[in-house]
């Protein structure tokens, strides 16, 4: 009997700390609310006051040496209109996908620098790159095809292209899953941006993701959209960092 309570006494124990360490887990790390402090919140090397209110943003703030960081800042826009995203679009900006108008961008703290000679590097050499398919004998399992790399094409919007190489396995959407496309921009910036572009593709995704960072900032965008706005690429991505920049506030206010 004296057993069995002294192991019901350290279980009960170990469930409190438990719970005491979810609970100041999400108290240093959680959701922003936009009744809270809105202000000199550090976003890289930017100190941002966010909205109140509409347009509607998703921000991720982190406590850290009693300071408030941000860590993500999530938004949206229609492309070119500009309309900003409020809750009256949720509908339309969940069916995003191909032909639509609306880009969604996550500005992180987290920069990851990019550039071209990067890129090419990591879709062209076999030691770094291998395509990932779906043969129909792996029970739906993925399956590498390795050695299979990009082929640099030509320059397309003022970007390095790479692509697939004609091997129809890799272009039959049915068995291939993954990126058909991959462009890359110079310095200053170096934008990559991963695409799948192949016609026979039924999707609600936006079938384009662009990656950048604004080294000034030390801010990684990431930015989704449609391929039919790709060759607006260079337009997106200075409105994209923009819109956030305009949320600057001097860190001695």
């Amino acid at each position: 009997m004296k057993k069995l309570y002294k192991s019901k006494k350290a279980l009960l124990i170990i469930l409190v700390a438990l719970t005491a360490i979810i609970v100041l887990s999400i108290a240093h790390y959680r959701a922003w609310k936009f009744e809270e402090e809105r202000s000199n919140l550090a976003l890289g090397n930017l100190y941002v006051t966010l909205p109140n209110g509409p347009p509607e943003v998703a921000a991720l703030v982190k406590l850290e040496s009693h300071t408030r960081k941000l860590v993500s800042y999530t938004y949206g826009f229609r492309y070119p209109s500009m309309h900003l995203y409020t809750k009256e679009d949720f509908k339309e900006w969940t069916m995003i996908g191909d032909g639509s108008d609306w880009v969604r961008v996550e500005a992180k703290t987290a920069p990851k620098p990019s550039c071209n000679v990067h890129v090419v590097s990591e879709y062209t050499d076999p030691d770094l790159s291998s395509i990932r398919i779906h043969l129909a004998s792996s029970f739906g399992s993925p399956e590498r095809y390795k050695n299979t790399v990009m082929i640099p094409s030509s320059s397309e919007f003022g970007l390095d292209h790479l692509t697939l190489p004609p091997d129809p396995v890799l272009w039959d959407s049915k068995r291939y899953y993954g990126i058909s496309d991959v462009y890359a921009s110079g310095p200053p910036l170096c934008a990559e941006i991963a695409c799948d572009l192949r016609k026979d593709l039924k999707t609600k995704n936006p079938n384009c993701t662009h990656t950048v960072t604004d080294l000034s900032t030390n801010i990684t965008y990431s930015m989704h959209y449609s391929g039919a706005l790709l060759r607006n690429w260079q337009d997106i991505q200075a409105k994209a960092i923009s819109l956030v920049t305009a949320l600057r506030k001097d860190s001695n206010q």
